[in-house]
């Protein structure tokens, strides 16, 4: 299964996922900016085709609607996710279900 965040890069603009979600504390939660130094975001975007949205009544700005972060864990597959990506201990690093939970996904 192969993923691609070549989509978050350019539907949520990965700096602006930080004022979507940090009335949650998100932002602080994820580190979203190093997370992107970490996974060099601009080069796993480009075989890695992951959709990350966001939840509308999380947002406090307009956002497109196709942006829903209900379908993430389904999407993603989250279990998948973990064992692809954990080559780079990004499960670990990101804590994935954690997220989950956090954001009350599940």
């Amino acid at each position: 299964m192969y993923l691609n965040i070549w989509s978050v890069c350019q539907y949520l603009n990965i700096w602006s996922v930080c004022q979507y979600l940090n009335i949650w504390g998100v932002c602080q939660y994820l580190n979203i900016w190093s997370v992107c130094q970490y996974l060099n975001i601009w080069s796993v975007c480009q075989y890695l085709n992951i959709c990350v949205p966001v939840p509308q009544h999380l947002v406090s700005v307009p956002v497109p609607q196709h942006l829903n972060i209900w379908s993430v864990c389904q999407y993603l597959n989250i279990w998948s996710v973990c064992q692809y990506l954990n080559i780079w201990g990004v499960c670990q690093y990101l804590n994935i279900w954690s997220v989950c939970q956090y954001l009350n996904i599940w």
